[in-house]
């Protein structure tokens, strides 16, 4: 998930795309933080889907950072605005984990990782394990834009809606492979699993191969076009398909995550049905603001001052999804010792996660690219 949501023409930015994204963004850190806890794993257990909205904004973001770019350009945009932010708050996170005992995670169930391989993996954002469960989608946003990269070497931008289809029908190749896998277990598929118990959910490497979520980045691609360009009525199938697969794929996943808040918070009440029905319908809630936002861009909003603020919401976003887990954990584990209540523990530890993601957004990250590009420059020189 990149921190930048610019649409041509230039002029036009996408302030409903910001809303949208910190929204996904707090329900992916409540979601996180309180899914294994017993009494509150009904809070938010339907807000892992904001990072499917959030797939759906890179289509849409990347679509339009791709255009009138060379590829040494687009590669370096792309770098910029991932990388940077990513080791400001790797230095935040790996020694808040590192340091901290195993328990201060293990509590709520967090999925933090102490190993140099996982250190290793937060800085390159590409590997098996990371440091919080959170980075495992930065290395799915790296092979999108390498997608992206190619087309434009090969001088093929304007070929969008083609590479758009080409992704739902490469998800629709997954799909056929799980239908087989589900109706011949016996054959024990584990190609994408990455070790893991099953054919689905795995979140190492293969997951870059886009056969899961390449039909999200496929959406917003389509979006974009309907937008600022067109589509015909292939892209127009591309795009129904591909929302028809979304929903099938949500699902997938809210049997996996109904068990799971099952099995470790000690409750069943919710339902892989009523789980599904809750993500669906986030998702496109989320999916209708985004294009509402993208339908009336020159005209939301007009106010000055509520610009500045969205766009600063935008801005942190991307520094809070990978804070939520290692400061939002320390923080409700040391809060909740000391006797406060979980609610008023979620919503402070939240609160300082945005207050550390404005810092590393604001003064952080801009310091370290700066540093970065002139390194960059020193070394042409």
């Amino acid at each position: 998930m990149s921190s930048n949501a610019t649409l041509a023409p230039k002029s036009h930015y996408i302030y409903g795309i910001d809303i949208v994204r910190f929204a996904a963004a707090l329900s992916v850190a409540t979601f996180h933080l309180t899914r294994r806890v017993p009494g509150f794993s009904t809070y938010m257990p339907f807000g892992w889907v904001g990072v499917q909205i959030f797939f759906v904004i890179s289509g849409i973001v990347i679509a339009n950072s791709a255009q009138h770019r060379c590829p040494s350009s687009f590669a370096l945009s792309r770098f910029y605005r991932l990388y940077p932010t990513a080791w400001c708050t790797g230095l935040i996170s790996i020694p808040l984990v590192f340091f901290s005992l195993p328990i201060v995670y293990q509590h709520f169930g967090l999925d933090c990782s102490r190993s140099f391989p996982a250190m290793l993996s937060s800085i390159a954002l590409i590997g098996r394990v990371f440091v919080t469960s959170s980075y495992w989608t930065l290395q799915i946003e790296i092979a999108f834009y390498l997608l992206l990269l190619l087309l434009i070497g090969l001088h093929r931008i304007n070929k969008l809606e083609s590479l758009a289809v080409l992704l739902v029908l490469w998800s629709l190749i997954y799909k056929t492979i799980l239908l087989v896998a589900n109706h011949f277990p016996a054959l024990h598929l584990k190609f994408f699993s990455d070790g893991a118990d099953d054919f689905y959910y795995g979140y190492g490497m293969g997951q870059m191969l886009l056969l899961r979520y390449g039909q999200y980045f496929a959406v917003g691609i389509l979006i974009w076009l309907a937008k600022f360009q067109k589509i015909n009525w292939l892209g127009g199938l591309a795009l129904v398909i591909a929302l028809s697969s979304a929903m099938d794929e949500i699902h997938s996943r809210a049997y996996d995550i109904a068990s799971d808040i099952a099995a470790k918070s000690g409750t069943g009440a919710i339902t892989v049905s009523s789980m599904t029905l809750f993500a669906c319908t986030t998702f496109f809630m989320g999916l209708a603001l985004i294009m509402l936002s993208v339908t009336y861009c020159e005209k939301f909003p007009k106010n000055s001052h509520l610009r500045k603020f969205i766009r600063m919401a935008g801005l942190i976003t991307y520094p809070y999804y990978l804070l939520h887990e290692s400061v939002g954990g320390f923080m409700l584990f040391h809060l909740t010792r000391y006797r406060l209540s979980f609610p008023l523990a979620l919503l402070v530890s939240l609160v300082t996660v945005g207050v550390i993601a404005y810092v590393v957004a604001f003064f952080c990250e801009p310091l370290l690219t700066n540093k970065i590009k002139q390194l960059a420059a020193y070394a042409k020189t």
